[in-house]
């Protein structure tokens, strides 16, 4: 059964990361969507959903606000959908939001909406001002990595909301920098990410060194391991997990459930 909705409010974005998967890469679907999922079609995915909460009968569901950028919708509407989901699920299932952000557009108007409405922010963020911006730029080709730490400084007056952040790996950030950024912002909770990749288009740099993540990944594991467990950093510890057979729900290494579906802004879903 599903449990987890990503439901893309938004199909456009306000910046221009290189190595997007939504963006950058073959499937260009996003430019003949919807820039923003109207109030009808808002509606439509409510309707679906206690359809198949009537069918199911899920005792929890989690809604993850996605994009492109979510928070371009503006916080007044983003309030709006809030509420009208609220009002019609919140008495139905035992029901969680979240959003994933790049942060550059995270206000104190944000996160008042979502202090009401108790929605978890986990944020995009690549580690330190001068390897950040190698990458996440804006469309006028100008590092976002100042506008993103303002957003994560508001989202951090809301302890209870603020989910970490996640990071696109660029094996030439030294793992120690990376941490010690980590631990100096006091970003207690964080992912890495490889960058969206396949075979006929490998990730930066693999085509020459194969093995070029596979050593990133060891020596930051080890670093962490050793020195810096104080943060959480979630694939790691679901590799301690997967090691200790425990049975995880993430499906980062083949293991877990599939329970997840995202809806685009037209409606459409997979």
């Amino acid at each position: 059964m599903i449990s987890t909705f990503f439901v893309r409010i938004s199909s456009d974005c306000n910046l221009n990361c290189e190595y997007c998967y939504v963006f950058k890469h073959a499937d260009q679907s996003s430019n003949y969507l919807p820039k923003c999922m109207s109030p009808d079609t808002i509606s439509l995915v409510i309707d679906r959903l206690k359809e198949y909460l009537s069918k199911y009968k899920l005792n929890e569901m989690l809604i993850v606000f996605h994009g492109g950028e979510p928070l371009l919708i503006g916080y007044k509407n983003f309030s709006n959908i809030l509420e009208q989901i609220s009002n019609q699920l919140s008495n139905l299932v035992k029901l969680s939001f979240s959003v994933q952000t790049n942060g550059s557009l995270l206000t104190k108007q944000f996160t008042e909406v979502f202090e009401k409405y108790d929605v978890g922010v986990s944020v995009s963020i690549d580690g330190p001002e001068n390897y950040h911006d190698i990458y996440r730029k804006d469309k006028k080709g100008k590092g976002s990595w100042n506008n993103v730490m303002r957003g994560i400084n508001e989202i951090k007056k809301y302890p209870k909301l603020f989910s970490g952040t996640i990071t696109v790996i660029n094996h030439k950030v030294p793992p120690r920098e990376l941490f010690d950024f980590f631990k100096e912002n006091e970003i207690l909770v964080t992912d890495f990410l490889l960058p969206d990749a396949n075979y006929e288009c490998l990730p930066k740099d693999r085509d020459e060194n194969p093995n070029v993540y596979i050593n990133w990944l060891v020596s930051a594991f080890d670093l962490w391991f050793d020195s810096y467990q104080e943060i959480t950093v979630r694939i790691f510890e679901n590799i301690l997990e997967v090691i200790s057979g425990l049975d995880i729900s993430t499906d980062v290494f083949g293991g877990g459930e599939l329970s997840y579906i995202t809806i685009e802004t037209d409606g459409s879903y997979h």
